[in-house]
């Protein structure tokens, strides 16, 4: 369900709504089914009341270039629309770009909570606990691949998540062969990211 409710808040105080963009630098190249990344373009949402603009609430739109359902030529354009007719985005649920709809509720959510980059107060938010994540593995040279995997590993990760689809399939199917392998006496996880490398039709074989 939609962490916004925008008819309650503009009863109480009519919001304003700017964009800017952010560029986030890779630390190094990371491959993907779709090519390589150095970079990645986002937006951040700024939402406040116009009677306190002192606090307001920010949000990030973020899609993934090829992939995302929004990565379209017009998404900076409706961004813009949106931000100038905020007092008029109601509708979250059905609403057709799915990183504008996430900056939105998130930034929302901040500005209600008073703009402190807290969207909810609990033990991970206050530094008291962490949360458990996959190690990722991005898509690389089959024996480069496995060394950043075993790194992990060894690291402690318990969950590995390996970019495939883009080398060739049976190097892919050797990585697995071989880390379930060399550690099978670990409680590991192998997940597996293609980022729609393979069709509908293919994907299951």
């Amino acid at each position: 369900s939609s962490l916004c409710d925008f008819t309650g808040l503009r009863k109480s105080f009519m919001i304003k709504a700017s964009y800017f963009p952010y560029q986030l630098e890779f630390k190094k190249p990371s491959g993907t089914s779709r090519g390589i990344l150095t970079y990645k373009k986002i937006w951040i949402v700024k939402l406040w009341n116009e009677e306190n603009p002192e606090v307001f609430g920010l949000g990030e739109c973020n899609p993934l270039v090829g992939l995302s359902i929004d990565d379209r030529d017009d998404f900076e354009e409706e961004l813009k629309k949106i931000c100038e007719n905020i007092n008029d985005f109601i509708d979250v649920e059905s609403y057709e770009f799915p990183s504008i709809r996430f900056a939105i509720e998130t930034a929302h959510k901040d500005l209600i909570n008073g703009g402190k980059r807290i969207l909810f107060d609990n033990e991970f938010s206050r530094g008291e606990k962490g949360i458990v994540i996959n190690g990722l593995v991005w898509m690389n040279e089959k024996e480069e691949m496995l060394k950043e995997a075993r790194m992990k590993i060894n690291d402690g990760f318990s969950t590995i998540k390996l970019k495939i689809g883009g080398i060739d399939f049976n190097d892919e199917l050797d990585i697995l062969l071989q880390l379930r392998t060399e550690f099978a006496g670990h409680p590991l996880e192998i997940r597996l990211d293609a980022n729609g490398a393979f069709s509908a039709e293919n994907a299951l074989g």
